[in-house]
């Protein structure tokens, strides 16, 4: 569930007023079928109960189990979020309730293939970090099929697929011009389909694609 611990964080974490308890126990109606006791109160915009300022379910858990330990958060294990009842509560660490939620990045890290098929595994999955900092996972053998397609459409339009200007424009010399050498063009992009992965374009075995025999960066021996 959603981090909940930012309003009434630390008046949360002690004793409970009586007072405020004879208010908690007239804001939650029991549904029988599921068990949970759903707050009827104010809300917050996630969902969560409130009772002046502070998280409902929190002062569930504090006066039906005792104080929440330092560095835990309260996790819903029913996934209902209005829910009070202290049996559907549970004190976890923020990464344990981070990987129970549902939300869309927990969902992709629960994948164990990617939308073709393969599977993530070590030799298979290439981490990608964004400038952000985020990572995301890729799958190697779609990532080489889509450079190989990428290849195939670039050489039909007379495009050089690393640097994406004209083969014509090698006339007199890529060095005067600025620009890679053919076999620079191509091993830069070898390194880019195996994501700098020296050992890999060596053992390359995708023998169609066109740039196979100048992976190294040297033209085949005769």
């Amino acid at each position: 569930m959603k981090n909940a611990s930012t309003v009434g964080d630390s008046p949360s974490r002690g004793a409970i007023a009586s007072q405020l308890l004879d208010v908690f126990h007239t804001r939650y109606v029991p549904v029988t079928e599921s068990g949970c006791w759903l707050w009827i109160g104010t809300c917050s915009s996630h969902g969560y109960g409130l009772l002046q300022k502070q998280y409902a379910h929190r002062i569930s858990y504090i006066h039906f189990k005792g104080p929440i330990p330092n560095g835990l958060q309260i996790d819903h294990i029913c996934r209902v979020r209005s829910c009070v009842n202290p049996d559907h509560l549970e004190a976890v660490t923020a990464q344990e309730n981070k990987r129970r939620g549902e939300g869309i990045a927990v969902q992709n890290a629960r994948k164990s293939h990617c939308i073709s098929g393969h599977v993530f595994n070590e030799n298979n999955t290439y981490i990608r970090t964004h400038p952000s900092g985020r990572q995301t996972r890729q799958c190697r053998i779609c990532k080489r099929r889509a450079f190989l397609a990428f290849h195939q459409r670039q050489s039909m339009k007379g495009l050089d697929p690393m640097t994406k200007k004209k083969t014509s424009d090698y006339a007199g010399g890529a060095k005067a011009r600025g620009l890679p050498t053919p076999m620079r063009a191509i091993r830069l992009k070898c390194l880019s389909c195996t994501c700098d992965q020296v050992a890999e374009i060596r053992e390359c075995t995708i023998k169609l694609c066109p740039l196979w025999p100048y992976r190294m960066g040297r033209r085949p021996k005769p």
